[in-house]
C-alpha cells in the first residue's frame, strides 16, 4: 500500500461519510500480512485504531504523530518491522520479537521517539528502552488520561492499581496550574527509593508507573508535592 499525496495511509476519523463529523467516532482493526506500508497513520479523537502486522509485514511510517488518537494500539509479530519516520504516540504495543540487549530488535527508531501508555503495556515495566537507529521507546506520563480538554478542578494523587502488586503498579495523579512537580517512592524508614517524576508540568491528568523489580516486598509511600499541597498514598508491594 502507497500514501496518498499527504503521506497518509490510514486516517480513521469521524467524517460525513460516517454520519456527523466531528461527533461519531469509529474503530479501525487493520491487519497487513506481507505487505509492505508506506505513510502515516492518523487516528482522531474521538476513534480508535487496532494495526497488526503480520508475515514479513514492514510499515515506513509515523503514528499517531498529533498523539490526537483516543486509542491505538499496534501488534508487530517476530517477522514484521516498524521503520519510524516521526514521533509517535501508541495505546498499546506488542511486539512478539522480543529484546535483545535491551534494544527491540524489529523497530527502527531512526532517531525519533515512540511513547506508549505504561498502564496499557505492563510487560514494558515502565522503562525507556533504546532502540535501533538511535530513538527510544518511552512511557508517556502526560496527559494521557483525558481527552476531554477539561482540566482537574484540584491537585489529586490516586491510590496506585493493582495494590498490592508485584513488580509493577500505575500511578494517576491531577494538577490544577502548571508548576513544578515531584513524585517519589519512599520506604517505611523515610528513605527516598524511587523519583518517578522531578520538574515543571502543565495542568492535566497524568499517569506514570513505578516498577518495584529491585525492592524488598514492604510497605512505600508515594508521595506528590506542588506548590499546592503534599499527597500521600500507601502502597503494598508483595513478592
Amino acid at each position: 500500500m502507497t500514501p496518498s499525496a499527504t503521506g497518509v495511509l490510514i486516517n480513521a476519523a469521524a467524517t460525513t461519510r460516517w454520519g456527523n463529523s466531528g461527533s461519531n467516532g469509529g474503530h479501525l482493526d487493520f491487519a497487513a500480512s506481507a505487505q509492505t506500508l508506506t505513510g502515516n497513520i492518523l487516528v482522531d479523537a474521538i476513534s480508535t485504531a487496532a494495526i497488526a502486522l503480520q508475515n514479513g509485514s514492514v510499515l515506513t511510517g509515523a503514528v499517531d504523530a498529533a498523539h490526537t488518537a483516543q486509542s491505538l494500539s499496534l501488534t508487530l509479530d517476530a517477522t514484521s518491522s516498524w521503520n519510524v519516520t516521526g514521533t509517535s504516540y501508541v495505546t498499546r504495543l506488542v511486539e512478539s520479537a522480543g529484546t535483545a540487549s535491551s534494544t527491540l530488535t524489529n523497530i527502527n527508531s531512526n532517531g525519533y521517539t515512540i511513547y506508549y501508555r505504561p498502564d496499557s503495556c505492563a510487560w514494558l515495566g515502565g522503562a525507556t528502552i533504546a532502540l535501533t537507529g538511535g530513538g527510544k521507546l518511552s512511557p508517556l506520563t502526560t496527559g494521557i488520561d483525558d481527552k476531554s480538554g477539561a482540566l482537574p478542578a484540584e491537585l489529586g494523587l490516586q491510590q496506585n492499581y493493582p495494590n498490592p502488586f508485584n513488580p509493577v503498579t500505575t500511578i494517576a495523579y491531577q494538577l490544577p496550574a502548571a508548576g513544578r512537580v515531584s513524585l517519589k517512592v519512599f520506604d517505611l524508614r523515610g528513605r527516598e527509593v524511587a523519583t518517578l517524576v522531578e520538574g515543571e508540568a502543565p495542568a492535566g491528568s497524568y499517569t506514570t508507573v513505578w516498577n518495584g523489580a529491585n525492592a524488598a516486598s514492604g510497605l512505600y509511600f508515594c508521595q506528590l508535592a506542588t506548590a499546592q499541597g503534599l499527597l500521600t498514598r500507601r502502597m503494598l508491594l508483595v513478592k
